[in-house]
């Protein structure tokens, strides 16, 4: 509930995230700059996830989810294949295997084809690139380069600094214990504590403890 427009205030810095994280289970887990967070997964029948202004899924979990949602298919299996080149890169769903819960979606780790209608196989996309800190590979970005990074911000919003406020918890206690490098630090949530910077913060007399919490307004 914090709504101070700076983070040096009150003495507390703010945690800010590089990328915006994107799980389907937790769509408020950071709000973009927009303030409407958001995911969504779309089918495309040509050119590349990049070219519609989407990212291309490189995490089974996330493909899994992805294909029972386009297909409407609770239960959809999942099809890894390491190393079929021959392939559209990412997760795709064969035209033959679209309107089954039997059939699977499949994601090709190794596929080297720049468009996705090739072959009689469709992309899932994505909206968002997913930013989980234990599994950095599960989108990739645009520049090949799948990335998180966490960074403490003196003044100023994480918005002007190019970056992202952090509004979930389990992501707000993972930073805390990144950033001061004290693993089990704990988080201690405060809904409705107005006169407080937004998101995730570290007081500075919370640093250098792995008993003083991480704090998210």
């Amino acid at each position: 509930g914090g709504t101070l427009d700076a983070c040096e205030k009150g003495g507390y810095d703010c945690i800010c995230v590089s990328t915006p994280d994107a799980e389907p289970e937790a769509e408020d887990m950071v709000e973009l700059p927009s303030g409407e967070p958001k995911i969504e997964f779309k089918l495309i029948d040509e050119g590349s996830c990049e070219s519609a202004g989407m990212y291309t899924i490189m995490n089974e979990d996330t493909c899994k989810k992805a294909g029972e949602i386009i297909d409407d298919s609770p239960g959809k299996p999942i099809k890894v294949s390491e190393n079929k080149m021959d392939r559209p890169k990412g997760c795709v769903l064969h035209r033959s295997q679209m309107g089954s819960a039997d059939k699977p979606t499949e994601l090709f780790r190794g596929g080297t084809l720049d468009a996705c209608e090739k072959g009689g196989y469709d992309c899932i996309c994505v909206s968002t690139p997913d930013a989980e800190p234990e599994a950095e590979d599960m989108v990739e970005l645009p520049s090949g380069e799948p990335k998180i990074e966490f960074k403490l911000i003196d003044e100023g919003s994480c918005e002007s600094a190019g970056m992202y406020t952090i509004m979930n918890e389990d992501t707000c206690k993972k930073a805390g214990e990144i950033i001061d490098d004290s693993p089990g630090k704990p988080i201690k949530v405060s809904e409705n504590k107005m006169d407080r910077p937004k998101g995730c913060v570290l007081h500075r007399s919370q640093m250098g403890s792995a008993d003083k919490p991480t704090e998210l307004f």
